[in-house]
């Protein structure tokens, strides 16, 4: 996965990071229901801002039988603490930004040890690997420890 960091973080509703998962980087391949992808493995003192990370669906999950599709971010051991399940399917959903529903985690995360931040996608009616479209941009406000300091400007 390529994370990167954005310059400009106003410019993306203070969102710090971005991915772009899709079937076109190969990121669907598991020959199951559930697929788990690693955005970013976080260190310890990270800080992660729900409040400032969302999914937008630039192509909605489609292809073979698979008749619904939802995304979920989170941390291992808890894989919807940033962004509680949200649909992702075909037509009915592109276009959309998912944020996060449940107010409970809106809470700020700070990582008490290396975490990984992950991307969950689970499918009804058939395995990932068997998707043959589909597009989500993820966004992320996270401070990185070892980068606040060499980050400020005098």
């Amino acid at each position: 996965m390529n994370i990167q960091r954005i310059k400009c973080p106003g410019d993306f509703n203070g969102a710090t990071h971005f991915a772009e998962v899709s079937y076109t980087n190969g990121d669907f391949d598991a020959a199951a229901t559930t697929e788990t992808i690693t955005l970013k493995s976080l260190a310890k003192g990270d800080i992660v801002f729900p409040a400032g990370c969302f999914v937008v669906v630039e192509d909605g999950l489609n292809g073979g039988s698979v008749s619904a599709a939802t995304v979920e971010l989170g941390l291992t051991g808890d894989t919807d603490r940033i962004l509680d399940t949200a649909n992702c399917f075909d037509t009915t959903d592109e276009g959309k930004t998912l944020v996060q529903s449940v107010s409970a985690d809106n809470l700020n995360y700070a990582a008490t040890s290396a975490i990984d931040l992950l991307c969950t996608v689970k499918l009804t009616g058939g395995n990932s690997s068997t998707l043959t479209g589909g597009k989500l941009w993820v966004y992320l406000n996270i401070a990185e420890a070892a980068k606040i300091n060499t980050d400020l400007e005098a």
